[in-house]
C-alpha cells in the first residue's frame, strides 16, 4: 500500500516521456473528449545551516552543518468533458519520494513552517516516513466533477481553491496555502470541498464554497530495528487514535465561505467571509491597471472563536487580528519581458519580538494548517522577473522582515530544453541574526534572534518534464 499509488505514478509517467505534446488526446467524439497529462519533477538541494554547534547537534540531531536533500515527483491525469461545459471529471494522482542526508530537514526548510499538509476528508493519500532518512507518500490531488444549471456552476470533490489575489503574499488564501519562498508554486494542493458558482451579471460571479476535512494520521510508534517489539501505532495531532484509511471529519479542519467578485473597467474588486477552522475570517480584494502599472491589494480580518491554551494543539497566539497586502507589477518597454514587482506586507498575527517567534511559529494557524507562515509583523519584498532569451528566464526577489533587519535573498535561472522540458538552477541566501543557546537554572534554551536567521542557506537543481 506504501508505495503503491507512488510506483503505479511514476510508471505511467515514464510512459509519457516520448510525447510531443503537453496533453494527450485519448477519446474524442462530438460529445465526449478524454485527455490524460502529467509531469516528472526532480530536485537536488545542498543546506547549510550556520548556526552554533550546540543547535545542530544537540537541537537538530545532525552530525554536520550541511546537508543534501533529494525530492522526486510524479503526477498523472485524466480529464474529460461531455457537450463542453455541461459536465467535466477531473482525476490526478501524485507519487513523491524524498531522501535526507540528516534527519528532520524539512522542519529546517523556513525556519520550522516547511512541514505541513492539507486538511483531507476522504483518506485518499498516505505518507510513510518511519525512516528519519525517507520519506515516500502518494495522494489523489484531484478528484472532482463539474456541471452547469442554468446560471450555476457546481465543483464537486477534491479540487484546488484560490482565494487570494496577492503577487507574493496571500492573506485570503485561507484554504490551500503557498509559502512566499516556495520553489514550485505550480499544483496548490486540492481540498475535499463543494464550490457553486453562481453569475447573476456579465461581470459578477459570487463563490459559495464548503471545505471539509480532518486532521493528519500520524505514524508515530512503529517496530523498527532498535525496538522490533514496539506497537504501531497512529494519532491524530490531538492524539486521538485514527487509522489512515478511515474518513476524518473535525470543525477545526472544516470551512463554509463565501466570496463576491465583480468587474468595473479594468479593475476586480470583491468580499469574502465566512467560518474558516473554527475562525469567523472578513475580507477585501482589488486588483486592476493603470497604464502599464498592475496593482493587486486584499486585507483580511479574524476572529478566532476558541484560542484554545498554550500546549493545545488548536492553540492560536491571537485571536483577533488583521493582515493585508498591496502590490505592484511594472513591465518595462524592452524586446523581451522584464517585470519588476514590489510589495508590502502587514501581518497581524505576527509579532515585532523575536523571542516570541516561537510562540507564534507552534500556533495550529502554522504548525497544523500551514496559513500563516510567517512570525513576524511587517515585511518587504521587491522581485524581478526577465526574459533573458526564448529558453532562458531569471527570476530575482529579495525579502525582508522589518522588524527583526533580517532578508532573504533569492534567485533562479529556468532553462528550457524543448518545448516540454527544461531545468531550474536556482538558490537561497539569508541574512540575519542567528539564534543562540543560553543558560539557564533549568537547562538550555533557544534564543532566537531573526525570522530569516533560522534558514538555511541553500542551492537546488531541479528538472522538470512535462507530457
Amino acid at each position: 500500500m506504501r508505495t503503491f499509488l507512488f510506483v503505479m505514478v511514476l510508471g505511467f509517467s515514464l510512459l509519457g516521456l516520448g510525447k510531443n505534446a503537453v496533453a494527450s488526446s485519448i477519446y474524442e467524439t462530438d460529445n465526449l473528449t478524454m485527455e490524460m497529462d502529467g509531469s516528472l519533477k526532480f530536485y537536488v538541494m545542498g543546506l547549510h545551516m550556520n548556526y552554533p554547534w550546540s543547535i545542530i547537534a544537540g537541537g537538530l540531531g545532525w552530525d554536520s552543518k550541511s546537508a543534501l536533500m533529494g525530492l522526486g515527483e510524479a503526477r498523472i491525469g485524466f480529464s474529460g468533458a461531455w457537450k463542453e461545459d455541461i459536465f467535466k471529471w477531473q482525476f490526478q494522482l501524485k507519487g513523491a519520494a524524498a531522501l535526507y542526508s540528516q534527519v528532520g530537514i524539512m522542519n529546517s526548510i523556513g525556519g520550522g513552517t516547511g512541514n505541513y499538509e492539507p486538511s483531507y476528508l476522504f483518506p485518499l493519500q498516505y505518507t510513510d516516513s518511519d525512516d528519519p532518512n525517507v520519506t515516500l507518500s502518494s495522494l489523489v490531488d484531484r478528484m472532482n466533477i463539474k456541471f452547469r444549471l442554468g446560471k450555476l456552476d457546481f465543483i464537486l470533490g477534491r479540487q484546488a481553491i484560490g482565494l487570494g489575489v496577492g503577487f507574493i503574499w496571500q492573506p485570503a488564501d485561507l484554504l490551500g496555502t503557498f509559502s512566499p519562498l516556495e520553489i514550485d508554486r505550480e499544483n496548490k494542493p486540492g481540498v475535499d470541498a463543494i464550490r457553486i458558482n453562481w453569475t447573476p451579471g456579465q461581470f459578477t460571479e459570487v463563490a459559495f464554497i464548503g471545505v471539509a476535512g480532518g486532521p493528519g494520521c500520524n505514524h508515530i510508534s512503529f517496530p523498527d530495528s532498535s525496538n522490533p517489539l514496539a506497537p504501531s501505532v497512529w494519532q491524530t495531532v490531538a492524539g486521538n487514535s485514527c487509522t489512515p484509511g478511515e474518513i476524518r471529519y473535525e470543525n477545526e479542519h472544516s470551512s463554509a465561505a463565501v466570496r463576491l467578485r465583480t468587474t468595473f473597467d479594468e479593475w476586480d474588486i470583491g468580499i469574502l467571509g465566512g467560518y474558516v477552522r473554527g475562525d469567523l475570517v472578513g475580507g477585501i480584494f482589488f486588483a486592476g491597471s493603470i497604464k502599464k502599472f498592475n496593482f493587486k491589494g486584499e486585507a483580511t480580518f479574524t476572529h478566532d472563536m476558541d484560542t484554545q491554551s498554550p500546549g493545545d494543539p488548536y492553540y492560536s497566539s491571537k485571536n483577533n487580528f488583521i493582515r493585508s497586502v498591496l502590490g505592484m507589477e511594472y513591465s518595462f518597454d524592452t524586446k523581451k519581458s522584464v517585470k519588476l514587482v514590489s510589495e508590502i506586507y502587514y501581518n497581524g498575527f505576527g509579532t515585532d519580538d523575536p523571542s516570541e517567534y516561537l510562540n507564534t511559529m507552534s500556533s495550529a494557524r502554522t504548525a497544523v494548517h500551514g496559513e500563516v507562515l510567517n512570525p513576524g509583523m511587517l515585511y518587504g519584498a521587491v522581485a524581478l522577473n526577465i526574459e533573458l532569451s526564448d529558453k532562458i528566464k531569471m527570476a530575482t526577489m529579495a525579502m525582508g522582515n522589518f522588524f527583526d533587519a533580517s532578508f532573504h535573498l533569492s534567485s533562479s535561472l529556468d532553462i528550457r530544453l524543448d518545448d516540454n522540458s527544461s531545468i531550474v538552477l536556482g538558490g537561497y541566501v539569508p541574512i540575519g541574526k542567528k539564534p543562540e543557546i543560553n543558560l539557564s537554572g533549568t537547562g538550555n534554551v533557544l534564543k532566537v534572534n531573526s525570522e530569516f536567521g533560522l534558514y538555511p542557506t541553500m542551492i537546488y537543481v531541479q528538472y522538470k518534464r512535462y507530457y
